[in-house]
């Protein structure tokens, strides 16, 4: 990509229990957070010492409520990374996710998986909109680069300028696993890796904030899922070593290969109504 470089001042980083220590940050100083937002709540933390200084969110986990996928407050939470509460310049998140191959060949449980688009069969409403708040200019964004290709390659491969093209399905709301005609769907669109409601909303509301968001996947069933909730929290645990090493090179990556001013995903921070 062409244009000015944009340097990192801040990261935000979307994860789940223990992403702190999985990344290595167990020892480091870290302030505990709780912001009160339009939309609710939050507990986030932030590492300020980290180069550069990163704000995390744990996904599931909010005042020491667990949340299942239906009940996510995706909108108080990305409220805080993309308001003048927070501001970070891009957002990297990891996700757990089933897959439909299995018969087909193609990925298994463990492999890491960073999509390049999403297909939504929930057909939610993922918006900061509301009463008095519904700018026309400010909700109203593309949807072409949901997930940011600079993004996507710093976590794929960073040696690799076209990674592969890979469809993320906003499956089910959850909490329950596709039924076998669902999966049938699911993979007669050519969709490779199948998720509840998490990276899909983050997505949309990233891109209302104008903020760069992408998502590493982790397989953790094959889908039809014979699997129950504790086997796929067991195999999230399998893949953590791998995903820590991905982050942290993403991360490093990053730095050194700035963000170009001019990436599509963010073509609309200027007008965003929060910044």
């Amino acid at each position: 990509m062409k244009g000015n470089k944009m340097k990192l001042q801040k990261i935000g980083l979307i994860g789940g229990t223990g992403m702190g220590d999985m990344l290595g940050w167990g020892n480091a100083i870290v302030t505990k957070k709780t912001a009160r937002t339009p939309y609710g709540v939050v507990d986030y933390s932030v590492f300020p010492h980290t180069s550069p200084p990163i704000v995390m969110v744990s996904r599931h986990e909010n005042s020491g409520e667990y949340l299942l996928p239906h009940k996510l407050n995706w909108q108080a939470y990305m409220y805080v990374l993309g308001n003048k509460l927070e501001n970070v310049d891009l957002i990297l998140t990891t996700s757990a996710v089933g897959t439909p191959y299995k018969e087909v060949g193609g990925f298994e449980q463990g492999d890491l998986i960073v999509p390049s688009d999403i297909i939504d069969y929930v057909q939610d409403s993922y918006t900061f909109a509301r009463k008095g708040f519904s700018d026309s200019l400010a909700f109203h964004r593309p949807s072409t680069d949901l997930l940011c290709p600079h993004l996507r390659q710093a976590l794929d491969n960073p040696e690799d300028c076209n990674p592969p093209h890979l469809i993320l399905a906003n499956s089910i709301k959850g909490p329950r696993f596709e039924t076998p005609a669902e999966m049938k769907v699911r993979l007669a669109d050519g969709v490779d890796v199948v998720g509840m409601t998490t990276a899909f909303p983050e997505a949309v509301l990233a891109g209302e904030l104008g903020i760069p968001y992408a998502v590493l996947c982790g397989v953790t069933n094959i889908a039809p899922a014979e699997h129950n909730g504790m086997e796929v929290t067991e195999a999230m645990k399998v893949m953590l070593p791998k995903m820590k090493v991905c982050i942290l090179q993403a991360i490093d990556w990053l730095v050194e290969n700035e963000h170009p001013d001019d990436c599509p995903c963010r073509k609309g921070r200027e007008e965003s109504v929060f910044c």
